[in-house]
């Protein structure tokens, strides 16, 4: 019996995918000289990945990936800061992944791309406490923001 397998290729260039997600919200927040990316570059040099994760989501910086960025651009985001954390240690994978869960429960507006994001975090943890905190979360916002037609398609994911 032969197990099919799917490769994707990714086009990627010099540029860590943090750093990337940096410059979105840079430009999101209408920062021109660049001064979160810059920031960003000097955590991410000393090894600081949550400190990065915390830059790019405080404050008005996470609420406008959140409320402004292409959903295309807003899935990635959250793909690359969430997939990244999951390869630190478990304290620290869950303070990025909070982080991450926090900005997208901060408001109903852009509901369905929130709720599918919190999906997507959902899915990526692998701490079943954790899960179970985003699940809640996410079956709470669902409610909160009357997305009654998400139900079924998201039961089916758990």
């Amino acid at each position: 019996m032969t197990v099919g397998s799917t490769c994707v290729l990714v086009e990627t260039g010099d540029e860590d995918p943090i750093m990337g997600v940096a410059a979105l919200v840079s430009g999101l927040i209408g920062d021109t000289a660049g001064k979160l990316s810059k920031e960003c570059g000097a955590l991410l040099q000393a090894g600081k990945f949550t400190a990065v994760v915390s830059k790019i989501m405080e404050g008005s910086n996470g609420a406008a990936l959140f409320s402004q960025a292409p959903e295309k651009d807003l899935e990635a985001s959250v793909l690359i800061i969430g997939g990244l954390a999951q390869r630190l240690a478990a304290t620290d994978a869950a303070s990025c992944v909070d982080q991450l869960v926090a900005a997208a429960l901060a408001t109903t507006d852009r509901a369905s791309t929130r709720a599918t994001v919190l999906f997507q975090l959902y899915n990526m943890v692998t701490d079943l406490p954790a899960r179970l905190a985003i699940l809640n979360k996410t079956l709470a916002f669902v409610r909160q923001a009357r997305l009654a037609e998400l139900g079924a398609p998201l039961s089916r994911h758990v």
